[in-house]
């Protein structure tokens, strides 16, 4: 398979869901140069996610494998930790980063860039681009909804939409924790078992995130009554 073709393949659904992401947030864009910082950090959050990977599976798996604990002890909190400290690192102190929907569109740009690196990874070790274009709709999506509800905790944290604030980041990262712990243990079923985790938490991820954004939009609009 041509390397080409494989980035074009994985290239399409991650284009899909950044244009997505740009129309949720049309009445008021974030500029592009901050998208694409947020975009490569996350990106580059996926090194630090190779360092630590094996001192957490030599400190909470151990010798023996469980999915339930390599699901939400290492996989998703490490990866949900890294992708918002490239948010963090992108935007925290920016001028433009001033809503609560902002830490939503944020969190989903790194959270492409970190899907866009495994999902050519996945791909190039399988040599098959349909693989990427899978990924694309399944782990991405994953990806996106997790950070996207970690990144509007971190948004109202920063604002201080919420009291304490430390409860909305905390809340934020809990949330994309257990949607992508969710995730990561249903592809570690048995097949029929993952295609059934798949057509139930898939869905659950893009309501959960359409959720966050509702959630964003009011406290938007409350901020700006409380200001007024």
């Amino acid at each position: 398979m041509p390397i080409a073709a494989l980035l074009a393949c994985a290239a399409a659904p991650i284009a899909f869901w950044f244009l997505w992401i740009r129309r949720t947030d049309a009445a008021s864009p974030e500029p592009r140069a901050l998208l694409l910082r947020s975009y490569l950090l996350g990106g580059l959050a996926t090194l630090p996610v190779l360092a630590l990977r094996p001192l957490l599976d030599a400190l909470l798996l151990g010798a023996g494998y469980v999915a339930w604990r390599d699901a939400f002890l290492v996989t998703a909190p490490l990866e949900e930790i890294c992708k918002l400290l490239a948010v963090a690192l992108a935007v925290g102190l920016s001028r433009h980063f001033d809503e609560p929907l902002d830490g939503i569109v944020y969190g989903a740009c790194a959270a492409l860039g970190f899907a866009s690196v495994e999902n050519v990874v996945y791909a190039l070790d399988a040599e098959d681009a349909r693989l990427a274009t899978l990924r694309g709709f399944t782990a991405t999506l994953a990806h996106v909804a997790s950070s996207g509800i970690a990144g509007l905790g971190l948004a109202l944290t920063r604002l201080g939409c919420r009291r304490p604030r430390v409860l909305a980041l905390a809340a934020g990262l809990l949330g994309a924790t257990l949607l992508h712990g969710a995730y990561d243990l249903g592809l570690a079923q048995r097949e029929g078992l993952a295609r059934f985790a798949l057509i139930t938490v898939l869905p659950g991820a893009f309501v959960a995130l359409g959720l966050a954004v509702r959630c964003a939009q009011r406290s938007a609009c409350g901020a700006a009554r409380a200001r007024s």
